[in-house]
């Protein structure tokens, strides 16, 4: 699917539409709530990408530290013009290396010379299998980028029209923290239309209980499926007021 690079005064106009209010939510509110659906789409599927260079600790040392302002979290790890080092847990390497933080590429015997394992170790942190003695020497991280906050009308982000809908459709829920009550309840299937939109995105998210809770998927299967859209009198009516029945997209 083609990707388009679309403004925040685009995007805004877009979103106040879906609420069938100009007037309501002011346009500070309406850049909250695009940024926040924005960093939580991206949370969850890693859809915008960036590489950085990052130099091996001196004194030697397995924890390697990821700027969060520029990446969210790694996806691959490469140590010079060397193939991806392979991903691991800290678990695993506690459980099958239980001396791995004390390993050096230059201890010798069994040891590897060059890191040849990865893991995430929390935000902005990564572990690598053994420590570079010669410290200095690049390491290659891609992954998700931290996206920029949009604040200026002409500030924009590259999307595609999947992700157009799905970030609109986060969006519009929470916007709808404003009215609450009956008008925040129908809208809960707008929050659940894009989950289901992240994990057609990325199914790793799959594996997740707290994903999966969100979304239902560990519920009744029998149940009736979520209406795929709410209408704006629906809305409305949980406000008091009267408008006409075009749908919120």
């Amino acid at each position: 699917m083609p990707y388009a690079s679309i403004t925040l005064s685009a995007l805004r106009t877009d979103l106040a539409e879906r609420l069938d209010s100009q007037t309501y939510w002011v346009s500070a509110e309406l850049t909250a709530a695009i940024n926040e659906a924005i960093r939580t789409w991206q949370l969850f599927t890693g859809s915008w990408r960036t590489s950085i260079t990052i130099a091996t600790p001196a004194p030697a040392s397995p924890w390697i530290t990821i700027p969060l302002a520029t990446m969210l979290y790694p996806m691959a790890v490469r140590f010079l013009t060397n193939p991806d080092m392979d991903r691991t847990s800290i678990s695993t390497l506690n459980g099958f290396k239980p001396n791995w933080l004390a390993h050096r590429t230059d201890d010798g015997g069994s040891i590897p010379t060059t890191p040849r394992l990865w893991a995430p170790a929390g935000f902005g942190l990564i572990a690598i299998w053994p420590a570079d003695y010669l410290t200095a020497q690049n390491l290659y991280v891609e992954g998700a980028a931290n996206p920029a906050v949009l604040s200026a009308d002409g500030d924009f982000i590259d999307m595609s029209e999947a992700e157009h809908d799905a970030v609109l459709q986060e969006a519009q829920f929470l916007s709808l923290f404003k009215l609450g009550g009956q008008a925040l309840q129908l809208g809960a299937v707008l929050h659940k239309q894009f989950l289901t939109a992240a994990l057609d995105k990325n199914d790793r998210l799959k594996r997740s209980s707290i994903f999966r809770k969100a979304l239902g998927l560990d519920t009744d299967r029998a149940e009736a499926p979520l209406r795929p859209t709410i209408t704006s009198a629906e809305i409305l009516k949980a406000r008091g007021v009267a408008l006409d029945t075009q749908e919120i997209r």
